[in-house]
């Protein structure tokens, strides 16, 4: 079934296939991306209650990255979305109905 496979070969070909050979990011950036993803394979697999090994695509879901993102926010008191330009709220929640919403969307996004 589509999704239900390791995120082990997925992740190791995004890192090398992707951001070393295709982008050609510097080892600096990769850590960095290396760094993040961990940090949210933590905040997945604790939601899900499961070993990050245990974890398969399907467990991504958008869900669990907006969690992720307001997880970022609060605990580690870390923003991580710009201003929106149409409703200027930095808030996940916020500015996710801002960026779905039809007369916002081509601002916010």
């Amino acid at each position: 079934m589509i999704g239900t496979e390791p995120l082990g070969p997925i992740l190791h070909s995004f890192f090398i296939d992707h951001l070393i050979t295709v982008k050609g990011l510097r080892p600096a950036s990769v850590r960095s991306y290396r760094d993040t993803i961990r940090l949210f394979l933590q905040f997945a697999a604790a939601d899900k209650h499961c070993k990050m090994t245990r974890l398969a695509l399907v467990d991504l879901t958008f869900e669990r990255v907006v969690g992720f993102l307001k997880h970022l926010e609060s605990v580690r008191a870390t923003s991580v979305w710009p201003p929106c330009t149409a409703c200027s709220s930095t808030s996940p929640g916020e500015h996710l109905k801002c960026w779905s919403s039809a007369s916002a969307s081509r601002l916010c996004r």
